[in-house]
């Protein structure tokens, strides 16, 4: 199998469902944030592709690398966890999933996810071609480790700055109804706006209800109250705002 194996044949691994739609919805988008690796893992050989140097900040083609290149990168609170995960690949053929963050060599620090997966046979896709006249290596014995690194730093910043103002959006459509509930309450057990909201968010955790749903349920039954009783009535709503 090449380097170019599609990411939904890699099992395991602790990449989460989200990462995984991250990455299959900008598609054809990931070629050029795409590093190849190959490697025999037993003789601690390894070739890595030029798109890979790049993503790690790391000099050409003919510098020395091996696998601990590669994890003294990876952040400090996530090393172990992607060298668990080679490790079970060594000695289990497990394959690697693994989403973690890289220090590069340049300075900067790029959100990526590494899979790969043991191969007993020796890879022959058009993409080993020129990684395959590596001295030593087609040479080595024992399994091969083929994978790549996907550098998902921009995408995730772009969703990151698409769910933010998604955020900012929604709470700028819903401001109105949450003010004018909010104004109900103070009127009702007359108290301040702070302590308004507060009963009103308290209620939306209670009763599991977004605040600005259950403010639009406030809004939409305040005819139906009556001076005497909008005390009672009030608390009823926000009780069972269903």
């Amino acid at each position: 199998m090449g380097l170019g194996h599609n990411l939904s044949m890699v099992g395991g691994g602790s990449a989460s469902p989200a990462e995984e739609q991250l990455v299959a919805g900008f598609g054809g988008r990931l070629d050029d944030r795409v590093g190849r690796f190959l490697g025999r893992p037993h003789a601690d050989l390894w070739v890595w592709d030029e798109q890979l140097h790049a993503i790690l900040g790391c000099p050409g083609r003919g510098a020395s690398v091996s696998l601990q290149t590669l994890l003294q990168q990876i952040a400090d609170d996530e090393r172990s966890l992607a060298a668990d995960a080679f490790r079970a690949a060594v000695e289990h053929g497990d394959p690697i999933l693994v989403s973690c963050r890289l220090q590069a060599a340049d300075g900067n620090v790029r959100s990526v996810l590494i899979t790969a997966e043991v191969n007993d046979d020796e890879p022959n896709g058009v993409a080993m071609s020129t990684l395959l006249r590596m001295d030593g290596l087609a040479a080595a014995t024992g399994p091969w480790l083929v994978g790549q690194v996907l550098d998902l730093t921009t995408l995730r910043l772009g969703a990151t700055r698409a769910a933010a103002n998604h955020a900012v959006n929604e709470a700028a459509k819903h401001r109105g109804v949450i003010e004018q509930a909010k104004g109900i309450i103070m009127l009702t057990y007359r108290i301040d706006a702070d302590t308004a909201f507060e009963l009103l968010r308290r209620h939306s955790q209670n009763t599991n209800t977004k605040v600005h749903d259950l403010a639009a349920h406030l809004v939409t039954q305040v005819t139906t109250l009556h001076l005497e009783t909008a005390p009672a009535q009030v608390d009823a709503l926000l009780q069972q705002p269903r």
